[in-house]
């Protein structure tokens, strides 16, 4: 009996389909759904003759808020899920997984690394699914600030990198009140702190092992935010997913 053998390029061409789809479904503008939904709603309350104030703020302000929020736990949890079926997809052809591997092709060498292949290709589907928030392909490549997908990520597979965003995040704002300076201040120091614990070899807590691609990886998503809340000209007067 003839049994199949996964190469590199067994792995490259998973790959490919697996980021562009996260992307295209990070790109999916749910928040954009929700406020259009909701100015459609406060619009047929004053036509129907409903009250002026009621239709801007109480009760249909606190359905809004109410939907916003729904948003930001969904945009935390999207690139995470999309993460994990990453991870089990690959991991099931994957070396380590059983299966006889050829780690040499035509188009590269899969040489030992601080991660894990399943590992690697779930860090960096999340990462596609938060540049899909940040620049969505169905408005332009504009979108939110993709922090709620960063935190979520974060917290699963940089647990001790959070912590220390979310440090320099209160210290900032206790001293400043500006939440857009404490967000960007907060997403620098996690990428600062990501190349110190690869140096200095820090535990990592139960997400990815410090090193190269983990410090590569925390740079691209927190530089994903920082573009998404450089140019959110009201952002801190609104739930930070927007």
């Amino acid at each position: 009996m003839t049994v199949a053998v996964v190469t590199v390029r067994t792995i490259a061409v998973l790959s490919g389909p697996l980021v562009l789809g996260s992307y295209l479904i990070g790109s999916i503008p749910l928040a954009h759904l929700v406020r259009r939904r909701r100015l459609f709603r406060q619009i047929e309350d004053l036509g129907s003759g409903g009250d002026v104030a009621d239709a801007m703020g109480g009760t249909p302000a606190q359905r809004g808020r109410e939907g916003e929020l729904a948003v930001v736990v969904y945009e935390a949890l999207l690139p995470v899920a999309l993460a994990t079926v990453a991870w089990h997809v690959v991991e099931s052809v994957a070396p380590g997984s059983g299966n006889p591997f050829d780690n040499i092709s035509a188009i590269g060498y899969l040489s030992n690394q601080a991660l894990l292949v399943w590992q690697s290709m779930a860090l960096w589907v999340g990462a596609a699914a938060v540049a899909g928030q940040v620049a969505s392909a169905f408005l332009g490549l504009r979108g939110g600030t993709g922090i709620p997908g960063v935190m979520g990520l974060a917290l699963a597979y940089a647990p001790i990198t959070y912590a220390v965003a979310v440090l320099v995040f209160f210290a900032v704002v206790t001293v400043t009140h500006d939440h857009r300076r404490a967000v960007i201040s907060a997403l620098v120091g996690a990428v600062g702190w990501s190349w110190i614990a690869w140096v200095a070899e820090i535990d990592s807590g139960w997400g990815a092992i410090h090193g190269p691609e983990l410090s590569l990886w925390i740079t691209v998503v927190g530089a994903l935010a920082v573009a998404g809340v450089s140019r959110t000209s009201d952002y801190g007067s609104r739930f930070p997913g927007h």
